[in-house]
């Protein structure tokens, strides 16, 4: 939350869960950590309130004993690829994306990072 002239308002939010290990995955243990649903108001990219949130959500999974933080991302969203490899988020399969609304074949990519 962010506290201003209008009270306090929330300007970002995460998932958070675990779950069991992805195929392809490289976790040598029964359960990953997951995120996603990341989401900052747009009046406040850019000021690491995201990085932030994913940092806090790394931080409970290494508090649990979780080794690996895995997540997926839409293959056009270009940019969040890119902000995911710069926090050492590794590309380790994709999964095949088929919604009837979709006008062009896409796919989710899946990353995942070593946490401890």
């Amino acid at each position: 939350t962010q506290s201003g002239d209008m009270g306090e308002r929330i300007v970002g939010s995460i998932q958070y869960k675990e779950i069991p290990p992805s195929p392809g995955s490289s976790s040598t243990q029964h359960i990953n950590a997951y995120f996603g649903m990341l989401a900052v108001d747009v009046d406040q990219q850019g000021k690491g309130i995201g990085k932030g949130l994913i940092s806090t959500v790394e931080s409970i999974a290494v508090a649990r004993g979780i080794e690996t933080m895995e997540i997926q991302v839409a293959n056009a969203s270009e940019y969040l690829l890119r902000l995911y490899s710069s926090l050492q988020y590794r590309v380790f399969g994709k999964i095949d994306w088929n919604a009837p609304f979709l006008t062009q074949t896409s796919h989710f990519v899946l990353m995942e990072k070593k946490l401890a």
